[in-house]
């Protein structure tokens, strides 16, 4: 099916519903997810790619590197959502190398997107709020526990960017890059999505 999703339009109270289901969506999705990968989702969704670019050099060169070494694989989709609002999208390189697409023109996608997003530190907050209210409400398979001793350390660190955990790692070797999904259209035109 080829298709964006738009922006919804709603009250904070249907936002909340749709985050609270995209997240239990990606959980059934990736089982082995940890709060850190749950982090990390919304991270990319609020903050996208601008902490992940050194240099343009750099990008390239791990690009390079990482395509070098990820299999091509069509079970994977080409890129899939960091929110429901669809605001960023991963790329996922193993399905990225099965086409035609050019790495280069990737690496420009991710350098214009830096441009196209903003670093509300204090949107952010509100929203990993609301996923330990999920978590107090038994709506996600998290102990309020492990989301207290994990925002502990992130909130006094000023919310940075995280690793994906070592089961996350292990299960689902990820490999993909962060980009705006209005540039990633713009370089790439419309896409397809996998359902």
């Amino acid at each position: 099916m080829i298709g964006v999703f738009a922006p919804y339009a709603s009250t904070s109270a249907q936002t909340a519903d749709r985050y609270l289901e995209f997240l239990q969506d990606y959980l059934r999705e990736h089982p082995s997810a940890e709060i850190p990968d749950i982090y990390k989702l919304i991270h990319q969704e609020y903050f996208g790619v601008g902490h992940y670019i050194p240099d343009s050099s750099s990008a390239h060169l791990f690009l390079t590197e990482e395509l070098t070494s990820v299999s091509a694989d069509n079970s994977h989709p080409l890129i899939s959502f960091c929110g429901p609002d669809s605001i960023h999208v991963r790329v996922h390189l193993q399905r990225f190398k099965n086409t035609d697409l050019r790495p280069q023109l990737l690496i420009r996608a991710m350098l214009h997107s830096m441009k196209h997003t903003r670093n509300d530190t204090a949107a952010f907050a509100v929203q990993w709020k609301r996923v330990g209210e999920y978590i107090a409400a038994r709506e996600l398979p998290f102990t309020h526990r492990e989301y207290e001793a994990f925002t502990l350390g992130v909130r006094s660190d000023g919310y940075p960017p995280v690793h994906h955990s070592k089961s996350y790692r292990i299960k689902y070797k990820p490999a993909y890059r962060v980009v705006h999904r209005v540039v990633f259209e713009k370089y790439f035109g419309k896409f397809i999505v996998r359902q």
